[in-house]
């Protein structure tokens, strides 16, 4: 949820799509209903794979990383696909041999001259 929220209300990820919190948590409610969804509570092992997809940034300063690596580590204790918005969680994904799925804003492919699908 955090991180859903964190990418829909972030200009930089979704450009002209951007949403205020609000309209955010709207949009997760309308997801979470999708019965294609399912939530579940963090699998065994999360810590410890959240702790090994951090280990890269340790000498950094606190940045997105510890969302990110997180997303990353519960997923793969899951053995769950990551499908994002967000260019470097895809990439971290990539790192770990996550399965990840990139999307691209609608906006976006406008721009790019693609059609919507």
């Amino acid at each position: 949820m955090l991180g859903l929220l964190r990418l829909l209300t972030n200009r930089q990820v979704m450009g002209d799509s951007t949403t205020t919190l609000a309209g955010a948590l709207q949009l997760y409610d309308r997801w979470a209903e999708d019965p294609r969804v399912e939530l579940v509570a963090e699998p065994r092992g999360a810590e410890t794979l959240f702790r090994q997809a951090i280990a890269p940034f340790a000498l950094q300063t606190a940045t997105k990383a510890v969302a990110d690596c997180y997303l990353i580590g519960f997923a793969e204790a899951a053995g769950a696909h990551v499908v994002t918005f967000d260019r470097g969680l895809a990439a971290t994904a990539r790192s770990r041999q996550v399965p990840v799925a990139l999307l691209e804003p609608v906006e976006m492919r406008k721009r790019r001259g693609r059609p919507s699908e």
